[in-house]
C-alpha cells in the first residue's frame, strides 16, 4: 500500500498522475523568430494528483492534518522504493454517509502533492 507521511492508505488511489520530472522552458517571440530557453528537467515543482471515489472519513481526517501542517512529508509508492518528499497543496472531498450503517466516507477525494525531491530506496533483498 502507498503511504503519505505516517498515513498508510486504506485503499490505493483509484486514479493518479504518473510522476514525471518537470522540464522548464520559456519562449520569447522576436521580430522574425523565437528565442527558446530551456533548463534541465528536475523533480522540484512537479505536481502529483491522487484521487479516490470513496475514502473512509477517518483517513480523510488524517490527510487533512497533513494538509493543514506546514511539514514536508514522504510519499511512498508501492512500486519498489520510489519515494518523494512532498508538500500537500490541496485536499477536497464530499461528505457521504452509508444509509442504515452510520459509516461515513468522503467521496470524490482529490489530493494534490508538490514534489520537493525524489529518492529511490530499493527494498532489502529477501534472505536466501
Amino acid at each position: 500500500m502507498q503511504s503519505l507521511g505516517t498515513v498508510t492508505f486504506t485503499f490505493n488511489p483509484d486514479r493518479q498522475t504518473l510522476p514525471f520530472i518537470k522540464k522548464t522552458l520559456a519562449a520569447v517571440n522576436t521580430y522574425s523568430n523565437v528565442a527558446v530557453f530551456q533548463w534541465p528537467a528536475i523533480w522540484p515543482g512537479t505536481v502529483l494528483t491522487l484521487e479516490w471515489d470513496f475514502l473512509p472519513a477517518a483517513q480523510f481526517v488524517s490527510l487533512l492534518a497533513l494538509y493543514q501542517s506546514h511539514a514536508s512529508v514522504v510519499y511512498s509508492t508501492d512500486t519498489g522504493g520510489h519515494e518523494y518528499t512532498v508538500i500537500v497543496s490541496d485536499l477536497v472531498g464530499e461528505y457521504f454517509e452509508v444509509v442504515a450503517t452510520g459509516l461515513t466516507y468522503r467521496r470524490n477525494v482529490k489530493l494534490s502533492l508538490i514534489v520537493q525531491s525524489y529518492a529511490y530506496n530499493p527494498p532489502a533483498p529477501a534472505p536466501p
